[in-house]
């Protein structure tokens, strides 16, 4: 089946620069997972930032599922512009911000995200946070359309909840901001992010950087639960990670230098 899709495409590289820039951007991810290891996790990308609007514009067509072979998909779906009601599905979705919170009045305020799941009969659905929100999120709470047969709030990140009941297909994602503790927060991590990229991403396991490492730097790859399965340190600027005896799904790769500074982050899928 062919779904009339929303992708920006100014989207997904704002969101790999969304750190470096100077403006407001508060952009996180829920990992949802099945409980079928023949299922692919999934990472669905949500935020705020300036420039953004309560739409998405740009249109494409895709097939559903367009992920890697899999049970389980995810997509949000969202309005397509400002005056139409009509709605689509995205990848991610990412809205503006208040001005009034901009301006310092009313500077905490909430977004609620509708998430469409498709998953194989009779499977849960585990909503994940394998890291601590991003810097001005304060929390996020997941129900279901009527908040009936599902509700959780996540306080901190670094948490799951299991989804138990296999009739809920769709979920609203709310979460609350607060632009005062985004910017009065340290920001200890962006200026030491790099612009290089692991690749290639999906892998089948070698993993190389665009752009040389730091000699000396630890590399760390953690799975959805915020384990760490995979860690080695850079002793050349040309050093890959191996990662062909780790499952097929979605990890955390993180670098530090030597002094333990962030040098990057990234979410990457093993798929075979």
């Amino acid at each position: 089946m062919i779904y009339r899709a929303l992708i920006p495409t100014t989207l997904l590289l704002l969101l790999a620069a969304a750190s470096l820039s100077a403006q407001v951007r508060i952009i996180d991810s829920i990992n949802v997972r099945s409980e079928s290891s023949s299922d692919l996790p999934i990472y669905g990308h949500f935020g705020v930032g300036e420039g953004y609007h309560d739409w998405v514009d740009g249109l494409v067509d895709f097939e559903v599922p367009f992920f890697p072979p899999s049970g389980l998909y995810i997509l949000f779906q969202h309005q397509i512009d400002s005056g139409s009601p009509a709605q689509g599905l995205c990848v991610a979705d990412v809205r503006g911000i208040p001005p009034t919170a901009l301006e310092g009045e009313g500077d905490t305020f909430s977004v609620t995200y509708l998430m469409r799941i498709q998953r194989g009969v009779g499977r849960n659905i585990i909503f994940n946070f394998p890291r601590p929100f991003a810097r001005g999120i304060d929390s996020v709470v997941v129900t279901d359309l009527n908040n009936v047969y599902y509700a959780h709030t996540f306080t901190t990140g670094v948490e799951e909840d299991t989804l138990k009941n296999d009739g809920v297909n769709s979920v609203y994602i709310k979460a609350y901001y607060n632009i005062r503790r985004y910017n009065s927060a340290a920001v200890e991590e962006m200026p030491g992010l790099a612009s290089g990229r692991f690749a290639p991403n999906p892998t089948s396991g070698r993993l190389r950087y665009s752009q040389p490492l730091p000699i000396g730097s630890s590399i760390q790859v953690s799975n959805i639960r915020g384990e760490v399965v995979e860690m080695r340190q850079a002793d050349s600027p040309e050093t890959t990670m191996e990662l062909s005896t780790l499952p097929s799904g979605a990890y955390v790769l993180t670098v530090r230098t030597r002094d333990g500074k962030l040098w990057d982050r990234e979410q990457i899928v093993v798929a075979r």
